[in-house]
């Protein structure tokens, strides 16, 4: 603890000695906390408007002022001063970072809810993942990621100091091919260096095409339409080197998480388990997941609600289905698992439709706002 309060000392002075403005505004700024800010020929509300910009917009700053007013460079071209209380750099805040390095490639390590290995896993987390490190005890770290707040081993990051934010994001590229990080928000800048498909970023902001990033402290900018908020990598979500599973989330730590026999609120109980509980997946469903347990080997199903699921979209690549019919007619929906139930509507071959549970024989799914049954035999994926 002794170092981390070291550090966070050695920050605050030099915060000292930098003109507060400047200490918060670098290089570029983006429009947040308005739905639009305007743009003034001097540095107050009462100087020529010289044009209005969204939320998300990137500006570039040239110059501070002694009332929290910035001198900007517009996409547009335009030069001029905008209100620095809704601008932000992303680089306001400073602290220690841990990425997690373990030492295979296809291990993990576990977020706690508390300092012990008997402790509830709220998390597993793969080589890369960035932590914001909230305080440093003895052989543990409190950490958090996205809104999960947790402990981790120490032993098994690296850390380094610099802009600090918990918000992680995954690179995800159709082609699986590297992301650029560029010196600005937009793809006329220089390009920094390029990072892999699957890698984790720091989210420091977000414009509306372009995110200011870190990846083990090298900032940059990196385009929006290529990062998925999360840890979305292939071994997050059950790729090649992870299996499907769920961890039971109860809203609260007293609570138990019931296991029934079928996917029916009143179907029987034969197990409850409080969280941090890890289950493999059998199927997925919008309303219920089928599992297996770990231990014994119990099959059962848990309200999909109260779970964090790891391996969905491979286990079920896609929540949208759509009809198929050998001869190209229509398909009925049913008010029931079985031919013997009434026909609530028909949709015709090639209609898409909404995945609620899957099943063997019938999946339930939802069509034109209508909830109902079908022959899984007339599914395919779109």
């Amino acid at each position: 603890m002794k170092k981390f309060s070291y550090i966070l000392i050695i920050c605050l002075l030099i915060s000292m000695f930098i003109p507060h403005a400047q200490a918060q505004q670098t290089g570029f700024s983006v429009v947040t906390g308005t739905n639009s800010l305007n743009l003034r020929m001097g540095p107050s509300s009462s100087d020529l408007w010289l044009g209005s910009y969204s939320r998300g917009t990137w500006v570039k700053v040239l110059g501070f002022t002694n009332n929290n007013w910035l001198y900007v460079q517009t996409p547009d071209n335009k030069i001029g001063y905008m209100a620095g209380n809704y601008l932000k750099s992303g680089l306001e805040s400073c602290g220690t970072m841990a990425v997690v390095r373990n030492p295979q490639a296809s291990a993990y390590l576990n977020l706690r809810q508390a300092m012990s290995t008997n402790s509830a896993v709220l998390g597993m987390l793969y080589n890369g993942v960035p932590l914001k490190v909230l305080g440093d005890y003895s052989g543990w770290y409190h950490v958090k990621l996205n809104n999960i707040t947790g402990y981790v081993m120490k032993g098994y990051q690296t850390t380094y100091y610099g802009a600090d934010s918990s918000i992680v994001a995954t690179i995800k590229t159709p082609n699986r091919s590297k992301l650029n990080l560029r010196s600005g928000p937009g793809s006329q800048y220089p390009t920094i260096t390029s990072y892999p498909h699957d890698s984790y970023v720091s989210v420091l902001a977000k414009g509306t095409n372009w995110w200011r990033v870190s990846i083990n402290g090298n900032i940059g900018f990196m385009s929006a339409n290529y990062l998925k908020e999360g840890l979305k990598a292939a071994r997050d979500i059950g790729g090649s080197n992870s299996q499907s599973y769920v961890v039971v989330n109860n809203p609260r730590i007293t609570q138990v998480l019931n296991l029934r026999l079928y996917p029916s609120m009143s179907a029987q109980i034969i197990g409850q388990f409080r969280n941090g509980a890890v289950f493999d997946l059998l199927q997925y469903g919008i309303e219920w997941c089928k599992v297996k347990s770990r231990v014994d080997g119990r099959i059962g199903y848990f309200r999909t609600s109260f779970l964090m699921v790891y391996g969905a979209e491979n286990n079920n690549p896609s929540n949208i289905k759509k009809i198929h019919h050998p001869n190209f007619s229509y398909v009925n929906m049913r008010s029931g698992k079985g031919f013997n139930y009434y026909v609530i509507t028909t949709m015709p071959h090639g209609s898409l439709v909404e995945l609620i549970q899957y099943g063997e024989l019938w999946s339930k799914i939802r069509y034109n706002n209508i909830t109902g049954y079908v022959s899984t035999y007339f599914l395919r994926n779109p």
